[in-house]
């Protein structure tokens, strides 16, 4: 009677193999997103940007290399790898690998699985910052679906594209879709049981930039300052999002004449930002042209025109000439040059930003469309704050 209960024992153990092969592979998956956001720079412990990069690039390759043979989890692995690279401001070592995770869960994983989501929103803000906008509005669609039809409403990944769709849409000039959404958020947030304070700051932070940059200076001032309150009592003074939130109400406060408390704002969140994430993020840079902005506002040329040329030039070597920042950059400087009368420099910039531009956004783009509707006398380009990432 012995043999023929071992096929049947056999049988028994098979699954709870596989189950806890598939719990092994979780849990290892969990384990390495843990490590992977140790290169996360605004994590307090963080690695040295050039060690994380270097480890993240023989991570992603190891991956690849030695789990062919196992796609789902491959998947699951390049995707935070991935994801730590945009949290890097690296987004082309992002690109590939998150195309790799996203071409793997479709082929491997169903259309149920949420890791097709997670690496849609990743490759939403890849685009995002890349200045696509388009594929970003797909891919962060598409995301939201998944997240809202598996976990519902109050989910942090539905919360977070849906900031992300808000970003996008204020990027893009819509705002009153940006703003709905932000609105809605809030309210969601504070009815919690258990309201969480950074969540709801964050919240607040991007409902203020969408009003701040549609001139609704007065209206963004009180979730700006909720916001950096917020922030502060959590997170204390040298924390890089409560940098953000600094710069955000730099920029209400120049926008009402306030130019010394804006000052004073600026060069305290360029400070944190500097020395959180050093010289060459994308976050640094961004917060260096709202220095030099306000700089050219209070008509000290020299020293605008001096810092526009070096985030300009350092963001040609980061990004690549044809990031779209950089024709952004190239426009703010020529205002610059402009208002200290250097005529020909300031016409050949405006040039040079209205062509990358041309080349970098759809047709009847706004931005396009304010810069070839200015003449020589008086062309200003809207400066491109950036403190959603906070």
């Amino acid at each position: 009677a012995v043999p023929p209960l071992a096929p049947a024992a056999a049988l028994t153990l098979q699954p709870r193999q596989t189950a806890r092969a598939l719990a092994e592979s979780e849990a290892t998956v969990a384990l390495l997103e843990e490590v992977f956001t140790a290169v996360d720079p605004y994590d307090p412990v963080r690695l040295d940007t050039l060690r994380a990069r270097d480890l993240l690039l023989r991570g992603g390759a190891r991956v690849q290399a030695t789990l062919a043979d196992q796609p789902a989890l491959q998947a699951s692995l390049l995707k935070p790898i991935g994801g730590a690279f945009v949290q890097m401001g690296l987004y082309s070592d992002a690109q590939p690998l998150l195309d790799d995770a996203l071409r793997l869960h479709r082929e491997h994983t169903g259309a149920s699985n949420t890791g097709i989501a997670e690496t849609q929103q990743a490759l939403g803000r890849v685009a995002r910052y890349e200045g696509t906008f388009d594929i970003a509005e797909q891919h962060y669609q598409a995301a939201l679906a998944t997240f809202q039809r598996v976990h519902g409403p109050g989910h942090p990944h539905t919360i977070q594209t849906e900031r992300d769709l808000a970003e996008l849409y204020e990027e893009t000039s819509r705002p009153a879709e940006a703003e709905a959404i932000l609105r809605d958020l809030a309210a969601r947030e504070r009815n919690q049981p258990v309201p969480d304070t950074l969540d709801l700051a964050l919240t607040l932070n991007n409902l203020a930039i969408v009003l701040r940059a549609h001139e609704r200076y007065d209206e963004a001032e009180a979730p700006a300052e909720e916001a950096y309150t917020l922030r502060r009592v959590v997170l204390g003074d040298g924390h890089p999002a409560v940098a953000a939130s600094l710069g955000v109400l730099g920029s209400i406060y120049r926008n009402q004449d306030r130019l010394d408390e804006a000052e004073t704002a600026y060069r305290e969140s360029l400070r944190v930002i500097r020395a959180a994430l050093g010289d060459e993020h994308r976050d640094t840079q961004v917060r260096e042209t709202h220095l030099a902005e306000l700089l050219r506002n209070q008509g000290k040329y020299d020293e605008s025109i001096t810092l526009y040329r070096d985030v300009l030039e350092r963001t040609r070597t980061t990004r690549g000439d044809d990031f779209f920042g950089v024709a952004v950059i190239t426009s703010l400087l020529a205002n610059v040059l402009l208002d200290a009368g250097r005529l020909a420099e300031a016409e050949a910039g405006f040039r040079d930003a209205l062509d990358r531009m041309s080349r970098a956004l759809p047709p009847g783009h706004i931005r396009i469309a304010r810069a070839q509707s200015v003449d020589m006398k008086g062309l200003h380009f809207d400066i491109l704050h950036n403190e959603w990432s906070l």
